[in-house]
């Protein structure tokens, strides 16, 4: 774990995952970017959004017998609705993402940054594709932007960020994001998971909810 002092209110900032770029103040809100051992402030661009989820910057919980951390969050938003992308770090130093979209969960790797993405071209819904010798279906293709962001995260200039993504469902429960935004392509691959299966705690309060 790092520690940094915030530019604009001097509060203690400690980055849990190494491959974290930037961080929202948890005191002040304000956005930092992390540049080895100095800290840049880029003001009050972050912004939280209030929704109904369960989670939360601190929530823990396993991947099968991995255990892992929320460091942080982006909310984004499209035509029906929105949906939260959380950055977990596992204990082992690794990390990933839980994605959080109308009560179902999708745990992913950290983007295939080598894959050839040739075969996204022309997607289409219902389109069939083949990927690394497994057969995946286009559930969804949707333009979203990025409304909020709090925590860390592993990239500069999120919010207010546009893209396309692509969604596509495979067997067993597999899954493949990928989104095209303004700062480039990354392709996503993961697996749909049963909230109980997560094993969750230190979960956020919500009034009302037993």
């Amino acid at each position: 774990m790092s520690e940094f002092q915030c530019p604009s209110c001097s509060g203690v900032l400690k980055f849990k995952s190494t491959s974290s770029v930037t961080m929202t103040c948890p005191f002040c809100t304000s956005t930092v970017v992390r540049h080895d051992l100095n800290l840049e402030l880029l003001g009050k661009v972050s912004g939280t959004i209030e929704d109904l989820s369960p989670l939360q910057v601190g929530t823990s919980g396993y991947v099968g017998s991995k255990a892992f951390q929320i460091v942080g969050r982006a909310t984004y938003s499209w035509d029906d609705g929105v949906w939260n992308e959380w950055r977990i770090t596992y204990l082992d130093g690794s990390n990933g993402w839980l994605a959080e979209a109308q009560g179902e969960f999708t745990i992913f790797d950290d983007a295939i940054s080598s894959a050839d993405k040739g075969f996204l071209n022309n997607l289409k819904v219902n389109a069939e594709i083949d990927f690394n010798g497994s057969k995946f279906m286009v559930t969804d293709i949707k333009k979203a932007e990025c409304i909020g962001v709090e925590g860390e995260l592993p990239f500069v200039g999120t919010k207010g960020r546009k893209g396309t993504f692509y969604d596509l469902s495979g067997f067993k429960n597999e899954f493949l994001t990928f989104e095209e935004t303004e700062a480039g392509s990354n392709l996503f691959r993961g697996q749909k998971i049963d909230f109980d299966n997560l094993k969750l705690s230190t979960l956020r309060y919500i009034d009302g909810w037993d």
